[in-house]
């Protein structure tokens, strides 16, 4: 008969009663796209100019502990991005100034 043909452990595994093995996975892969993944983002928030990321999060830390103390700190970092502009611009205009003047 038929229920002779399929042992009792077949019919539990397919019903899911006995965890089957997970599908083997390749580490190298995976650590591959963690690290790609890390990269990605260390090139998006850093980009060029590490100084201009380390503004921004000294910025994001002041208006932080500005806002434990005080009941408003919504313009300190407009501040900090005007100033870190500016500071920005001015370094670009010196470099390209030195670098045509050779």
């Amino acid at each position: 008969s038929a229920a002779r043909a399929h042992p009792d452990h077949l019919a539990a595994r397919s019903l899911g009663a006995i965890p089957q093995q997970p599908p083997r996975r390749d580490v190298g892969l995976m650590l591959s796209a963690i690290a790609a993944f890390g990269r990605f983002w260390y090139r998006f928030i850093v980009g060029d100019d590490w100084s201009i990321a380390l503004a921004v999060l000294v910025g994001l830390a002041l208006t932080y502990a500005l806002r434990r103390r005080a009941s408003t700190a919504w313009w300190l970092m407009p501040a900090v991005v005007v100033v870190v502009l500016g500071v920005s611009l001015y370094r670009a205009r010196l470099s390209k100034g030195s670098s045509s003047r050779q």
